[in-house]
């Protein structure tokens, strides 16, 4: 239900707002700009959100968190203001931070819309940049092999 969206981000938002920041409250704000940027056009706005979900995940124990609001913000806020190309290498860090931290949905979505943005961006597809990722994301995943 695409209308529950706003309304769930909004709740989030405001109960970070009443209660106080945690580590949820980074994929809140990160959400919020989103929908700034998306659905209400204001990409100005999405980023002040991306700001202060950044200042969030910036604080001590949040690490689990970052890759989460790398993938959301680099992916999804960021490139309303600024290049493409100027999210590869955050989303790249953001990949290898949530492998770190066992979270493999994040790293995943990481991986996943770097190489979307790659390829918008106009670098090719064949060539050192993919064939590093790849490589490291195969070793990643059978490390223990080597």
């Amino acid at each position: 239900q695409p209308t529950l969206f706003p309304l769930c981000v909004l709740i989030m938002v405001n109960a970070s707002l009443e209660y106080g920041i945690n580590a949820s409250s980074v994929g809140a704000f990160a959400n919020l700009g989103m929908l700034q940027c998306a659905v209400l056009g204001n990409p100005q706005r999405g980023r002040e959100m991306a700001k202060a979900a950044e200042l969030i995940v910036a604080k001590p124990g949040m690490l689990r968190a970052k890759s989460h609001f790398i993938y959301k913000v680099h992916g999804f806020v960021h490139h309303w203001t600024s290049s493409l190309r100027g999210t590869l290498d955050p989303l790249l860090e953001g990949y290898r931070i949530g492998l770190d931290m066992g979270d493999d949905d994040c790293a995943g979505w990481c991986l996943g819309i770097r190489f979307a943005h790659l390829f918008y961006s106009g670098c090719p597809l064949c060539g050192s940049a993919i064939a590093d990722t790849i490589a490291l994301h195969v070793y990643n995943q059978h490390w223990d092999k080597y």
